[in-house]
């Protein structure tokens, strides 16, 4: 019994020592610090991006997504936390020779915080924040919506937001970045 306590705590010990190892933060592929990737964790199997970059898809469909910061809840924003929400503005640009279904991109996966929890998202009917979805885009054509997220301003250092692949041919794209 005493064996098997010791060897459970020097296990989790070294678990824990290897995780300290006061490394400085680098820039992974997607701009985003090893540090943060460190706390978010293994990213799925997609393409990766910072907030303000963008990403191209499969057909030439260009996706930029930008953090807008926090804005003031009113009074019927459901989901707001802290009397607040996130906004996260997503330009599409149809470059390609085909129409893209927008519609796939409407309700974005957002996860925050070092655990990587969801969030929810928020609809001001007062602003119109949240309200805006995409539609069906013909080539040529740009389409832009702005989407809100309850999220705590403890977890506002690291967000992922997720984009479905507007083509359905490829991978998905993860933004990752700070609400600022």
């Amino acid at each position: 019994m005493k064996n098997s306590f010791a060897l459970t705590a020097a296990l989790l010990l070294g678990i824990g020592l290897s995780a300290c190892n006061g490394a400085d933060p680098t820039e992974s592929p997607g701009g985003v610090p090893s540090a943060t990737q460190d706390a978010i964790g293994e990213m799925p199997a997609n393409q990766s991006a910072a907030f303000g970059d963008t990403v191209t898809f499969e057909g030439g469909v260009e996706v930029t997504v930008e953090s807008r910061g926090f804005q003031s809840a009113s009074g019927s924003a459901p989901g707001a936390v802290e009397g607040r929400y996130a906004v996260f503005e997503i330009t599409v640009v149809n470059n390609g020779e085909a129409e893209v279904d927008g519609g796939l991109m409407n309700l974005p996966t957002v996860r925050a915080g070092d655990s990587g929890t969801a969030v929810q998202p928020v609809v001001d009917s007062d602003t119109g924040i949240g309200g805006e979805l995409f539609s069906t885009i013909p080539p040529g054509e740009t389409q832009t919506a702005q989407f809100a997220y309850g999220i705590a301003a403890d977890d506002a250092d690291l967000i992922q937001l997720e984009i479905t692949d507007p083509t359905a041919a490829g991978e998905d794209a993860l933004y990752q970045g700070a609400v600022e």
